[in-house]
């Protein structure tokens, strides 16, 4: 099956969560870990082998939800 860009979403790195939030990215690698994830400090991510990524919507939504 052939995909083209429009079809991609585009995944975000902790270094883009923290240029869109405005945040440092040691913030938001502390959200990401095992006790951040748990205590719903992020979305579950997404993992790639040892890359892990977020689908900005989920980002955005999980903001808005804990405003």
């Amino acid at each position: 099956m052939d995909i083209t860009t429009n079809q991609q979403e585009q995944l975000w790195t902790v270094e883009d969560i923290a240029a869109w939030g405005k945040i440092s990215v040691g913030t938001v690698k502390n959200w990401s870990s095992a006790a951040g994830l748990a205590a719903g400090k992020l979305p579950p991510p997404i993992r790639l082998g040892s890359a892990v990524r977020w689908k900005p919507a989920a980002i955005a939504a999980h903001f808005e939800l804990a405003a």
